[in-house]
């Protein structure tokens, strides 16, 4: 069985804040590898 995930406004918020944060701290190519991790875990929970 499929489910849908919902991606509101807050969770882009709170994603862009965390990956700004990765980017600050590491590197921007981090940052993106993380941020393509996440995508990826989000897709799978359909």
């Amino acid at each position: 069985m499929k489910y849908t995930i919902k991606r509101t406004d807050k969770f882009n918020d709170q994603l862009t804040d965390i990956i700004m944060y990765i980017a600050s701290i590491h590197s921007n190519k981090e940052a993106l590898e993380y941020l393509d991790y996440l995508e990826k875990e989000i897709y799978n929970l359909e």
